[in-house]
């Protein structure tokens, strides 16, 4: 296998969907080599997945270019040697308003930071989604929970280590945790955090000091003190308590090909219409998310992980925010509504066999709410 200083006179560029996609090899051309001097230049090759190896005349002009940022069609487009590997990093719950320096800054303790750009809408690209897409050279792996300047974020590429999504320990999956089926709260099997009548039940004890009485020293001639009483030690808004509840889904039905017949007059709920129609109770909330982590499939032929794992969390996002009884009276026609609405990428919503494996997935989500 070729190394990174195998080929010491070729670098590879990584242009970005939204320039490969829509622009041609034979109209790039010209504008590539634009960028470069007349004869610096002896090989461009058009490689699959919107990367182009250029091959220079002299190892100098590729030791040079590896310094450079080349920008192209308004984007930047990240430069590494011939065999040296790029990863995409998406980043989700960072504040907007956090600069790109200083992420950048964050990200290059684990390697090399070649370009960074803000992910917008898909149906208004003029608005930002909040998302970020990191493009660098990987020196260290990271977790898919990631603290970013104290906030909590997520964050997955391809080939990331993996890592629970229930207990956040790396080396399984959410359905091959052992705290799968179990309470969060109590960690016993048969219930869920809301129906736990434990709730208290593993909060800390300790003991309070003596609390003083008042008295009238004409009537008693020694001092006197309330024993010790027991106080709750409750979470405050500086220490709040943190629970982690996995759902019971011991007696699951897993045939996801069994679906209803579309209702004559069905509609897909929306977050406005969920937040009217239902009461906060009401709601799937993340219980109901993490519960359609652990039953949906996480490989599938033709489908990448990180593509499977992306279009998960925007299911799950989208059913915490989903009364019980509307999601369960969705039909076949009804899911596929759902999904289209969910996905926050164009390309998600354009390829069937993602749609398809997702749809499956909520039919048998509607299986396991049923049976819980």
């Amino acid at each position: 296998m070729p190394s990174p200083n195998t080929f010491p006179k070729s670098v590879v560029l990584h242009f970005p969907p939204s320039v490969y996609q829509m622009i041609g090899a034979k109209e790039i051309l010209p504008q590539l080599l634009q960028k470069f001097e007349p004869d610096e230049v002896r090989c461009v090759q058009f490689l699959r997945g919107g990367k182009a190896r250029v091959t220079f005349r002299k190892a100098s002009a590729r030791d040079y270019w590896l310094t450079k940022v080349l920008r192209l069609k308004g984007h930047d487009v990240p430069v590494t040697r011939d065999g040296e590997k790029l990863s995409v990093l998406h980043l989700r719950d960072l504040p907007y308003e956090v600069h790109a320096d200083d992420l950048q800054d964050f990200f290059s303790a684990y390697g090399t930071v070649l370009a960074m750009e803000r992910s917008t809408n898909a149906d208004l690209p003029s608005l930002c989604d909040g998302n970020r897409v990191i493009k660098m050279i990987l020196e260290k792996d990271l977790p898919y929970f990631l603290t970013v300047f104290g906030f909590e974020c997520r964050l997955w590429y391809r080939d990331q280590p993996i890592q629970c999504f229930l207990c956040r320990e790396h080396g399984h999956r959410a359905q091959a945790c052992p705290l799968s089926g179990r309470c969060r709260r109590c960690h016993q099997p048969g219930h869920v955090a809301r129906e736990c009548s434990q709730a208290w039940s593993s909060v800390s004890r300790v003991v309070a000091d003596p609390v003083p009485v008042p008295v009238d020293p004409l009537s008693v001639s020694e001092p006197v003190s309330v024993p010790p009483v027991d106080a709750q030690v409750l979470p405050s808004a500086d220490k709040p308590l943190v629970v982690v509840d996995p759902v019971d889904v011991s007696n699951v039905v897993t045939n996801i090909f069994s679906v209803s017949e579309p209702a004559a007059s069905e509609t897909v709920p929306s977050k406005d219409d969920a937040s009217s129609s239902a009461s906060n109770s009401d709601f799937l909330g993340l219980d109901g998310a993490d519960l359609f982590r652990q039953n949906s499939m996480t490989h599938r032929e033709g489908l990448e992980d990180d593509v499977l794992e992306r279009a998960t969390e925007d299911l799950a996002d989208a059913i915490s925010k989903t009364s019980r009884d509307s999601f369960l009276k969705l039909s076949a026609s009804g899911l596929e509504k759902f999904v289209v609405n969910a996905f926050r990428t164009k390309s998600f919503v354009k390829n069937s066999r993602l749609s398809h494996a997702m749809v499956l997935n909520l039919t048998k989500f509607q299986k396991v709410l049923r049976n819980t």
